[in-house]
């Protein structure tokens, strides 16, 4: 499953399964929000891996709001670069759409559009509890204040 992000058609939405089309969707680079294996992204492909499990125990996750936040930087900065980004996790259910909502967030969306948008475009969407209140939580990206004030809508 593959959907283009609501706020960007080059940030292409996916689950695992999506990596066996990267060539024919002409991705440039692919975010991992999940574990693969070594040849599940062609070496001609820019390829970036972040840990990000999905539970809403605390300890699961060390520094949720900074990983999200970077994930999410990432993807823009290799966007910046002109790059078609596949962001995916194994399902498209919880860890993608957050990372794409944080996305939106910094284009300039505010939270509950940018979360809203990205549920809508992908159809079985919904991340958990702790991912959600990690994308309400203002000023916790681990950045500057004068660089979080620039973000706030």
């Amino acid at each position: 499953m593959v959907v283009p992000h609501p706020h960007d058609e080059k940030v292409l939405l996916a689950n695992a399964a999506a990596l066996s089309q990267i060539e024919d969707l002409g991705v440039t680079a692919v975010i991992s929000l999940c574990l693969l294996g070594t040849q599940d992204v062609p070496s001609s492909v820019e390829h970036v891996s972040f840990r990000l499990i999905d539970q809403t125990d605390e300890s699961s996750n060390a520094h949720l709001d900074y990983v999200i936040d970077d994930a999410a930087r990432t993807v823009k900065a290799l966007r910046d670069e002109g790059h078609t980004v596949l962001l995916h996790c194994v399902a498209a259910q919880s860890r993608t759409p957050t990372v794409g909502a944080r996305y939106a967030q910094l284009l300039g969306v505010p939270a509950d559009e940018a979360l809203a948008a990205v549920c809508d475009a992908l159809p079985s969407a919904y991340p958990n509890r702790a991912f959600r209140a990690a994308l309400q939580r203002e000023g916790g990206w681990g950045h500057s204040e004068a660089e979080t004030a620039d973000r706030q809508p």
